[in-house]
């Protein structure tokens, strides 16, 4: 059956007198909106990315940029949630995976992260069964699209667990959930209106992503935005694959996202309109 990708509703939480929790972003300390805030981040994520490939291109400063990404993110996400008069209580625990069936999208250099921590946290006998559980993923998502993709758990769920949760990538960081049940829904149930969700935590790893992708295309490599399973293929079967990348080899080009895939100049127009100095998102009002 072919079902919707997983739809989303608006977190049902009312702001509070200053509006931390409003989904529209308008109010923050000081009058900061969130809108700048996301600003200051792609911008600072966009030139980092850029300097760092530049500067060296190697495996390791690849792997850098996304470490960088994720701890970003968990930084300012932490951040966010203690300045909140009213903590978040999301849904997601350790053993709840109805996300992990949906097809995530990444960039080369989280997929160059994953593939290390694996290297270094997984045994050799978890190595190879997880090479068996991709190749048989891949078999059978290939060419699928979103609304797909339902019915295909993460090969690098183990028990129900992620097995790279330290490395997962920002899509899966973004991914979270008030309900559990929606989520449950959402998943089995083709005409559910939406999981609830807290949009900060999607947003903020949506706009690092592009930032990734952004400031790889700068830096003159392919930025493609890449299928998550098919990703791991590559990377997984064959150790050169990184640096074959590096060196300007389409050693991912099975991999590439048709689906979601934005061609370089128009990621780097859309960088560039971010860029722009004249771009400043409005102060919220005093509260």
């Amino acid at each position: 059956m072919v079902k919707r990708r997983l739809p989303i509703k608006n977190s049902s939480r009312k702001p509070d007198r200053k509006g931390r929790d409003d989904p529209r972003g308008e109010a923050a300390d000081g009058g900061r909106s969130v809108a700048a805030e996301f600003l200051s981040i792609f911008r600072a994520r966009f030139a980092d990315v850029e300097s760092k490939m530049r500067q060296e291109r190697t495996t390791d400063q690849l792997q850098l940029v996304a470490a960088t990404a994720c701890r970003t993110f968990d930084e300012t996400l932490a951040a966010e949630q203690t300045a909140r008069r009213r903590p978040v209580s999301l849904a997601c625990q350790k053993g709840c995976s109805w996300c992990c069936s949906v097809k995530v999208t990444v960039s080369v250099a989280e997929v160059a992260l994953v593939a290390a921590y694996i290297e270094s946290n997984l045994s050799a006998r978890e190595r190879d069964e997880l090479v068996e559980r991709v190749r048989g993923a891949y078999e059978r998502t290939k060419g699928l699209t979103s609304d797909q993709r339902y019915s295909e758990p993460c090969p690098l769920l183990v028990d129900g667990r992620c097995s790279v949760y330290a490395a997962r990538p920002l899509a899966c960081r973004g991914w979270n959930s008030f309900d559990e049940e929606s989520c449950r829904r959402a998943i089995q149930e083709p005409e559910y209106d939406g999981a609830r969700v807290d949009l900060f935590q999607q947003q903020l790893a949506g706009i690092l992503r592009e930032a990734t992708h952004a400031g790889l295309f700068k830096a003159d490599l392919n930025g493609s935005v890449l299928e998550l399973i098919a990703a791991l293929r590559v990377v997984l079967t064959r150790e050169d694959a990184v640096s074959r990348w590096l060196a300007g080899h389409p050693a991912f080009a099975s991999a590439y996202d048709e689906e979601h895939n934005v061609p370089r100049e128009a990621c780097l127009e859309m960088a560039n309109r971010l860029l722009d100095p004249r771009l400043v998102p409005p102060v919220a009002p005093a509260r």
